[in-house]
């Protein structure tokens, strides 16, 4: 978190690629690479996706589009939060518990829902997460809003939300 990141990506044809969880695309093509450069705002691990050739390659309307899917049979999923002032000044320590749910960024294969939860602090997304406890930062001592919410591992929200708040103190 908080770090700069810059990634170049060389192509031998053209290609267009995306970084999930930031919603940042570029276009590539041989003897011209595309910079991506960014702060690392969200932590967590976000798919890379490249798509090859000319064809336009958009991603509008796909949080319309995007409807998850419980396997046939499968119980409705549950998320409970809580949050708490961290052991560091500005840190917010934030656990999930969930049921009816497999945390995993890959397929499970399980009778049950997978995929990871989404971390909002004050509305901004702050990482992705299949660990169910994280510590995040924050810029100043205050009261903060904290909200989990469950995905499927294609980033398609369930709309299963859990919400707290947390004060954090000066020093």
């Amino acid at each position: 978190q908080d770090d700069m990141v810059t990634m170049v990506v060389s192509a031998d044809e053209p290609v267009s690629f995306h970084l999930h969880g930031y919603d940042i695309e570029k276009e590539a093509t041989p003897g011209e690479p595309a910079t991506l450069e960014f702060t690392a705002a969200a932590t967590g691990s976000f798919p890379f996706t490249i798509h090859v050739g000319e064809e336009e390659h958009t991603h509008e309307g796909e949080a319309d589009a995007c409807e998850p899917q419980l396997p046939p049979g499968a119980p409705t999923p549950e998320i409970r939060t809580t949050a708490s002032p961290g052991n560091e000044p500005g840190e917010i320590d934030v656990a999930v518990e969930v049921e009816n749910f497999v945390l995993s960024f890959a397929s499970a294969g399980a009778e049950l829902a997978t995929g990871h939860w989404h971390l909002f602090v004050d509305d901004v997304l702050k990482g992705m997460y299949v660990q169910p406890e994280v510590t995040t930062a924050v810029s100043s001592p205050g009261e903060y809003q904290v909200m989990v919410g469950l995905s499927d591992i294609d980033h398609c929200d369930y709309g299963i939300d859990a919400m707290t708040t947390v004060v954090v103190q000066e020093g």
